[in-house]
């Protein structure tokens, strides 16, 4: 190339990036200067590239419109479904975003639609793609997704996080970082991006004008519109992905997607490639003389980037253009560039896939060995290198320790042997709280009688690690065993802790629900500080996965309801990810199984707090129940995994019994009956097996009963208590067998009848006793009082069959009492609401009877208080229908009331005539 084409080439690469109204004024200045002959040359090459650009595909539009500008979707002032929106601030190739002003909480959001002209199949399909992957990523550098819907003509739009700031190369020039800075802020990006990747989404748009930079210093990943599904990219067609090449930024693009090729993660890792070489050096990776479509393309597949290093040399070195072109931003020294940082950005810009870094977090990895002065993965693992590495990074230490060794001679020597023996005292007494809280935990979890000793290891336990915890400082290996022993404790204060062998079974413990959600949200915290120190380490994902999964199984007893779900789909991601990234792991797929079975109690378990959600329910236990069978037909002899199969067994029956699918729920009774019985003939003194054991004999029972076969069930129900008092003798204070002791009795009460008032009472009483003291002791178990109110309901309806009717009003009063108070905190809990409606129902029953009874103004009192119970129960049955939570066994609860309620009236009309 003649001097005079380097000229020209120069100049037409410093007039490109100008708007076109700055570059007539840069031209003249340079045709006084150089003469007007090569700025007339420059004006030639700039016109046929606007040409060019002009009929390019990457400049016209996705569809034919008449009109090129079309109006604005919204407009300032305007209110959007609760919104009002302030103004356009944004406008794509696909949508368009809106600054609003969310009123009811006092912040600005972002809305984004599609353009109105641009109403087809594929960019419908896109959008809504983009409107799932952001509902599914929950990450602080990625922007938040708070709604999503449709405009009345069908046009969707999604509300979501309002991102203030700069993009991140200008953030990167105006704040001048320097080249530590400018990596930190690159690996937070990278940690957002490996999120996404662990999620199956590849953002394949990864550009600045995506990642905008906080004021708080914070980047902000931007834009999913052409991201995919990683499941769904081997199915894609060649003309979407040409289609999607027009909306995408061609010159932050790998070279498989210009030429066509499928899309993994390494495409992500080549545009953060891109995105760090601009980052550094203020310039891209490429020479282009003109940006036509063909000739990025060429440059992408062909050309070799320059070293970073090199291309600042350049860039500042040259004294005619130094103050010319200010960069985007970059690095003005090349010095901090050479050497390793070169190594990894042209690693990252490899042409071919497979000779990137193997990930995201492979990057990110790299780039933080070279911030702490390690060997990097982007070069040879040489002695001389790996040497060099050490001694920079130890420089002080390297110096003063050859002084001290010339000096002291021996000395040194001692103080080493004194300094390890100092460590060892310390990792000896860590081994040995490690003991204490795990392993002899572990062993003294099942045995009768245990609890005062676990009453003893809390209080002391608790004051080691909440003393230890002010030293961790940044110690994950110390933090992550801390959060560990937190979550052992919550196992024996009132929780179960996630282990990975089946967590469904219920753990002996103290009854402290509010002391074990204090030691799980300490170990939360933890766990969510780790992550924030290796956001891209697999197992501290998982375990702050699980630690979402202790906290929901802590609410699912406490309510409200929503709580566990919310906890369940924070962890859900990230276990489903990582399972189908290694599908045969069995830990995972116990895991997974726990958390399916998690959000099916929550969603429609009669047993627990619930949002009535049967079918969601019944769709989350059949997936526990596929991969409970998957772990118990590859180890048959592991009586832990047959022990969580018996507990899905008898979830599914739960639910089918709440639905009204009486055979289908005697079915899994059984099968969990079965297995329940093996488990306790195998491991005859195991605490857990015994009391799942006379749960499924209560459970059969029940089922017995609504069949008609009473004597079968008064001898399941027998069983069951006999089994519970044994447990209760061995350890009054665990509060899960006292509770489920009381179920046992009121199971009985109900079951003795009418055959036999003073027993039958007895236990009702008996029963009743329980759940007051557990009431008393823990106020905040939603379980334990919808629990005593449903026993005074059961009370209510025997004094009724006993003809007892006084006695019954009082009992569905008390149970009332108790059970409106639960409703009132916690609105959702479909079970309290359902309980409350049968109260209020056998109130109205109870005084219907009363009036038949009565005569003169007494009957018309009775009836009047009979209509009211009633029409309450009615109404909480019909907004329950009207909500979706009404369970197929109550599907004609409504109409029965109501036929009850016409009874009201007809009765009263005759007593108000005479």
């Amino acid at each position: 190339m003649s001097d005079r084409e380097a000229i020209v080439d120069e100049l037409f690469g410093r007039a490109i990036e100008l708007e076109p109204a700055s570059r007539e004024s840069f031209l003249a200045a340079e045709a006084t200067r150089l003469g007007p002959g090569l700025v007339d040359e420059v004006k030639a090459l700039l016109n046929d590239h606007d040409e060019a650009e002009a009929n390019s595909f990457l400049r016209r539009p996705l569809i034919s419109t008449e009109a090129n500008e079309p109006t604005p979707t919204l407009k300032a002032g305007q209110e959007f479904e609760g919104y009002q929106i302030v103004g356009l601030i944004a406008e794509g190739g696909m949508g368009e975003v809106y600054l609003a002003e969310d009123k009811g909480l006092a912040r600005q959001v972002a809305i984004k639609v599609i353009k109105g002209n641009l109403k087809t199949k594929e960019i419908l399909r896109r959008f809504q793609s983009e409107r799932q992957i952001l509902a599914n990523l929950q990450h602080p550098n990625i922007a938040q997704l708070f709604e999503a819907g449709a405009t009345p003509d069908g046009l969707p739009f999604f509300v979501m996080e309002f991102v203030e700031g700069q993009p991140i190369d200008k953030f990167a020039n105006e704040h001048e970082l320097s080249v530590t800075e400018t990596l930190k802020l690159f690996r937070a990006v990278c940690s957002a991006v490996s999120y996404a990747h662990q999620n199956l989404v590849v953002h394949r748009d990864l550009k600045p004008g995506n990642i905008i930079v906080t004021k708080e210093r914070e980047p902000k990943l931007l834009d999913f519109g052409i991201a995919k599904l990683l499941h769904e990219a081997d199915a894609e067609q060649p003309d979407v992905t040409a289609t999607l090449f027009r909306v995408m930024t061609p010159e932050y693009a790998s070279p498989e997607q210009v030429k066509g090729e499928p899309i993994t993660t390494a495409t992500d890792v080549y545009s953060l490639g891109v995105l760090l070489y601009e980052l550094l050096t203020g310039r891209r990776p490429y020479k282009l003389k003109r940006r036509t479509t063909d000739e990025i393309t060429k440059a992408i597949c062909e050309q070799e980037p320059e070293k970073p290093s090199a291309a600042v040399t350049r860039e500042h070195g040259d004294t005619e253009t130094r103050g010319e072109t200010k960069p985007k931003s970059g690095i003005r020294n090349p010095k901090p560039l050479r050497g390793d940082l070169d190594n990894i950005v042209l690693k990252a810009l490899r042409k071919e896939p497979e000779r990137r870094y193997g990930s995201v977090e492979q990057f990110s990895e790299d780039i933080r060995r070279h911030l702490e002065g390690l060997p990097i993965l982007a070069r040879k693992a040489t002695l001389s290198y790996r040497t060099s590495k050490f001694i920079k990074r130890n420089k002080i230490g390297v110096a003063a320790a050859a002084l001290i060794f010339l000096t002291l001679g021996g000395g040194i020597v001692a103080t080493t042997i004194e300094a390890r023996r100092a460590n060892r005292r310390f990792n000896d007494v860590r081994r040995l709280a490690h003991s204490v809280l795990f392993d002899y935990q572990d062993a003294i979890a099942a045995l009768p009688g245990s609890t005062a000793v676990r009453q003893r290891l809390v209080r002391d336990g608790l004051d080691y690690l909440d003393n230890l915890s002010k030293e961790a400082g940044s110690d994950t290996s110390l933090l992550r065993e801390l959060a560990g022993a937190y979550e052992k404790l919550m196992a024996v204060q009132g929780g179960t802790a996630a282990t990975g062998r089946g967590t469904l079974l219920s753990t002996s413990n103290l009854g402290d629900t509010r002391g074990a959600m204090e030691s799980e949200r300490k170990a939360l915290a933890i766990r969510e500080r780790v992550f924030a120190l290796e956001p891209n380490n697999k197992d501290v994902r998982k375990e702050l996965a699980l630690c979402y999964l202790g906290m929901g199984g802590l609410y699912v007893a406490t309510g409200p309801p929503d709580k566990p779900v919310e906890y369940a789909r924070k962890a859900m991601p990230t276990l489903e990810a990582l399972l189908a990234a290694d599908p045969r792991n069995e830990e995972l797929q116990s895991y997974l199984s726990d958390l399916y079975f998690g959000m099916a109690r929550v969603l429609g378990s009669p047993g627990v707090p619930n949002l009535g959600d049967t079918q969601g329910a019944l769709e989350y236990a059949t997936k526990a129940q596929s991969l409970s069978e998957k772990l118990v037909a590859s180890h048959p002899t592991s009586l832990d995994y047959r022990a969580t199969l018996g507990s899905v067994h008898n979830l599914l029956g739960l639910i089918l019994n709440g639905s009204g699918k009486l055979s289908e729920a005697l079915e899994h009774y059984q099968k969990a009956l079965v297995i329940d019985q093996e488990l306790v003939k195998g491991d005859p003194i195991n605490t857990s097996y015994r009391r799942e054991l006379a749960i499924q004999l209560g459970n059969v029972g029940s089922m017995l009963t609504k069949m008609g076969d009473k004597s079968g069930a008064l001898e399941n129900f027998k069983q069951a208590v006999v089994i519970y008092d044994a447990l209760v003798a061995a350890d009054p204070n665990d509060a899960d067998i006292r509770r489920n002791d009381a179920v046992g009795y009121r199971n009985l009460g109900a079951a003795v009848g009418t055959s036999n008032r003073a027993e039958a009472l007895a236990h009702f009483h008996k029963a009743l006793q329980i759940f007051a003291e557990l009431n008393g002791k823990d106020t905040n178990n939603a379980d334990f009082r919808r629990q005593w109110a449903f026993t005074y309901l059961a009370l209510s309806r025997f004094q009724s069959q006993a003809d007892d009717l006084n006695g019954a009003v009082d009992s569905a009063l008390q149970g009332i009492k108790i059970d409106e108070v639960l409703v009132a905190a916690s609105p959702t809990n479909a079970s309290a609401r359902n309980t409350l409606a049968q109260l209020d129902g056998q109130l109205g029953a109870t005084h219907a009877a009363l009036a038949a009874r009565a005569g003169g103004a007494r009957q018309t009192e009775q009836w009047h208080a009979a209509k009211e119970a009633y029409q309450k129960s009615l109404d909480i049955y019909q907004d329950m229908k009207t909500k979706g939570t009404l369970s197929g066994a109550d599907a004609g609860k409504p109409d029965e009331i109501a036929k009850e309620i016409a009874r009201c009236d007809a009765a009263l009309a005759v007593s108000e005539k005479r």
